[in-house]
C-alpha cells in the first residue's frame, strides 16, 4: 500500500417539520427496523421528554465505495427540536450533506421545507454542501398522497436540488433507504473531488462537536485525528453510488 489513507467525513442533518417521519427514517437507517411514531419513546412524539431535551440524536457509521474510498458518515436527527421552530447554529456545525424531509400524506410538511432550507443555508459553513429532499411514506396508497410530482419538482428547482438527489423512500418498509444513503455518500464525495478539495484539511472550531465527529472507527481502518480531517482523493473505477455498508 502506498502512503498513509485517510478517510471522507459525511455528516447528514434530517431537517424537516414534526410529524414529517424523520425519526422514523432515522432509526431506520441506524436499527434497519421500523419504529412507530405513534411509539411513546420516539423523538417526534411531543410526550417524549427525554428525547426533547437533546440536542440531536446522532448515528455513525462506516461505509466503503466501491473505488475503495473510505466514509464515515455520521447522521443527526433534531430529536424533536424542530418544535421550536428553529433550530441552534450549533447543529449545523461542519455540516456537508442536508437532507429535507416531507410526508407523502401530509403536503403542508413539504411546503415548510422552504424554511428549513433557508435557515440551513444560513448557519451551514462547509464551502461544499449537498442538498436531497426525501418523501417518506412511498408505501402508503396513491390515493392517500397529498404531494403530486408536479409540486416536488418545482420545490426542488427552487432550491436547486438536482432530480437524482429527490427520494421517495418508506421507513416502515426500508424500501430505498439503503439506495439513498448510497448514492448520497457519492456524491458528497464527488463534490469534494470536483471541486479540487480532496487533500485539504478542515480545522474544527468546536472541540465538542469534533470529539463527536471524529471519534475512533469501529476495526480501526479508518484514521481519524481530533481536530481535523484529511480528505483524499482516489481514482474511481465507477460511480461512488456502488457502497458497501
Amino acid at each position: 500500500m502506498s502512503g498513509k489513507q485517510h478517510t471522507y467525513h459525511v455528516r447528514m442533518i434530517l431537517l424537516g417539520e414534526a410529524g414529517a417521519g424523520k425519526s422514523c427514517l432515522f432509526h431506520r437507517i441506524k436499527y434497519k427496523t421500523f419504529r412507530d411514531g405513534s411509539d411513546p419513546q420516539s423523538a417526534e412524539n411531543p410526550q417524549s421528554s427525554t428525547h426533547t431535551r437533546q440536542l440531536y440524536d446522532s448515528y455513525t457509521t462506516n461505509i466503503k465505495l466501491s473505488s475503495g474510498t473510505r466514509v464515515s458518515f455520521s447522521i443527526y436527527d433534531t430529536a424533536g427540536r424542530e418544535r421550536f421552530q428553529s433550530m441552534t447554529a450549533q447543529y449545523y456545525r461542519h455540516i456537508n450533506l442536508v437532507l429535507l424531509v416531507c410526508s407523502a400524506d401530509s403536503g403542508i410538511t413539504l411546503t415548510k421545507l422552504s424554511k428549513w432550507y433557508g435557515e440551513a443555508n444560513t448557519y451551514i459553513d462547509d464551502t461544499v454542501v449537498t442538498y436531497a429532499l426525501c418523501i417518506t411514506k412511498s408505501d402508503i396508497p396513491d390515493d392517500e398522497k397529498e404531494i403530486t410530482r408536479g409540486e416536488i419538482d418545482s420545490f426542488a428547482e427552487h432550491c436547486h436540488i438536482q432530480q437524482r438527489h429527490i427520494f421517495e423512500v418508506s421507513a416502515k418498509t426500508g424500501d430505498r433507504v439503503l439506495h439513498m444513503i448510497k448514492h448520497l455518500c457519492g456524491a458528497v464525495v464527488d463534490s469534494y473531488q470536483g471541486d479540487g478539495l480532496g487533500n485539504e484539511s478542515i480545522t474544527s472550531q468546536n472541540s465538542e462537536v469534533s470529539s463527536l465527529i471524529l471519534s475512533s472507527s469501529v476495526g480501526g481502518y479508518i484514521t481519524k485525528q481530533p481536530g481535523y480531517i484529511t480528505k483524499q482523493p482516489t481514482s474511481r473505477p465507477c460511480c461512488n453510488c456502488c457502497v458497501v455498508l
